[in-house]
């Protein structure tokens, strides 16, 4: 489940980087996984300039939608609510607020199906966790923020000491400049 808030850029934290991951404190929203990309108009592939989009996803089962529109408005609101603690000046700045279960243009969110954002199945490294380093594609490593959301600078560099011990394990296994 996701709240999208249309926002300038310079409503935004400098320090707010493109994928964070948030313990908001509330059990049942815990964690909200904060993503920021530039705001596009629909008609347009390109972006708008200085215009962001800040969406905010939880988990929610999926039995979530049965439970009818005023439960996912409720839903809604608490999710941005604890967006607004994070972001305290935004939302007065927000230029369009939507959360697409509800407001998706000729549907109605109780009969939305759930769409996963990213799926976390890995044991965690310090209590966060994130994408796995090794690829689906033999010998390609991930080394981004992904792995580490939430973490910044220090979480590409985790990220890359981990990929750098996969690499060299690969490379015990197999050497490349061993003759033959």
């Amino acid at each position: 489940f996701s709240v999208n808030w249309v926002v300038p850029e310079r409503a935004l934290p400098r320090g707010l980087g493109s994928l964070a991951l948030w313990d908001c404190g509330d059990p049942e929203l815990s964690p909200v996984l904060i993503q920021v990309s530039p705001a596009r108009k629909a008609a347009s592939p390109t972006p708008v300039d200085h215009e962001r989009v800040v969406c905010a996803a939880i988990a929610v089962p999926a039995s979530a939608r049965e439970l009818g529109e005023d439960h996912l408005r409720a839903l809604a609101s608490r999710v941005s609510a604890q967006l607004e603690r994070l972001l305290p000046f935004t939302r007065g700045a927000a230029l369009l607020e939507s959360a697409p279960y509800l407001d998706a243009s000729g549907v109605r969110g109780s009969r939305l199906l759930p769409h996963p954002l990213v799926a976390m199945e890995d044991e965690s490294l310090l209590g966060v966790g994130g994408l796995h380093p090794r690829a689906p594609v033999k010998h390609l490593f991930l080394a981004s923020r992904e792995v580490l959301p939430g973490l910044g600078l220090e979480g590409e560099v985790l990220a890359a000491q981990r990929v750098a011990g996969l690499v060299q394990e690969t490379l015990k296994k197999h050497d490349p400049l061993k003759r033959r």
